[in-house]
């Protein structure tokens, strides 16, 4: 934890004070939609590889006795499908895994924060005594993942797991204590709110 408050203090305002700091969970994550996913994204890559290369034969045997431009198009859009295929079925866990990396989460006694430390450094903040609508989901193994707003159908695509999603704690550790730290955190904020 006090690697995680060197993190985190430059971003707290004056007299804020860390309840929790914990990071999601680290590497590949597979998901219950990968199940779908995962054969989805196969057969497209294998398929468009399997056009590109037969595009590619037809444009070099073309070339060789009669070039013509229109069919370069066909190639080069096939190229394109297929590194959005690869990406579907590999990179997307490498840019999920690395985007988690750099993701570092607070709950304070003002606010529940999450921060990115991509090179360049991006916060999502929101005050406890906006956190009404907060649910929380817990794994068998005690980790869990805490939704600070209600999903929207509008969040993210159903590949992508934390990046560009709707504001939450992914899969932490302890989750159950951790939502018991943020409902009493939140409780004293509204409390501290109505006496004002």
């Amino acid at each position: 934890m006090q690697n995680l408050t060197a993190l985190i203090r430059p971003h707290l305002d004056a007299g804020e004070q860390i309840l929790w700091s914990g990071r999601p969970r680290q590497g590949i994550v597979l998901r219950y939609i990968d199940a779908f996913l995962i054969p989805f994204s196969a057969v497209w890559a294998l398929g468009v590889m399997y056009w590109t290369l037969l595009a590619f034969g037809t444009v070099l045997k073309k070339q060789a006795s009669n070039p013509s431009l229109i069919d370069w198009p066909f190639l080069l859009v096939g190229s394109w499908m297929s590194l959005y295929g690869l990406y579907m079925l590999f990179g997307r866990f490498i840019a999920d895994a690395y985007h988690r990396s750099k993701l570092v989460y607070a709950i304070t006694d003002q606010r529940a924060l999450i921060l990115s430390l991509r090179p360049w450094s991006s916060s999502t903040s929101i005050a406890l005594t906006d956190l009404q609508n907060h649910q929380v989901v817990e794994y068998r193994s005690g980790r869990g993942t805490i939704h600070l707003a209600p999903p929207t159908a509008q969040a993210k695509p159903a590949w992508r797991t934390t990046s560009g999603a709707h504001p939450m704690f992914f899969q932490i550790a302890n989750v159950r204590k951790v939502f018991g730290t943020l409902r009493q955190a939140i409780e004293r904020s509204l409390q501290n709110r109505s006496r004002n």
